[in-house]
């Protein structure tokens, strides 16, 4: 019985000190994303519902390897990209 109640507050300690929360973690927040943004451009849409569309498909692969997707709508002038 003595060995189980040792092994529970070893156990419990160990978890205490895992799960105490640090000054890293707002620090970390601070900093900044580091994730790149990729825009993506619409698609004219058939639809009556909406004008363009961009296919969740992309938009997932995207996000998937990190990145953060904006739309580019596809009647936006090309200079304003150069």
């Amino acid at each position: 019985m003595k060995t189980l109640a040792k092994l529970l507050l070893g156990f419990t300690l160990t978890v205490g000190v895992i799960a105490r929360p640090t000054d890293d973690a707002t620090e970390t927040e601070s900093v900044g994303n580091s994730r790149p943004i990729i825009g993506v451009l619409t698609q004219p849409s058939a639809s009556d519902f909406a004008d363009e569309f961009i296919r969740t498909l992309y938009v997932s692969y995207l996000e998937m390897g990190g990145a953060r997707v904006v739309p580019i709508r596809s009647d936006t002038q090309r200079g304003l990209f150069l």
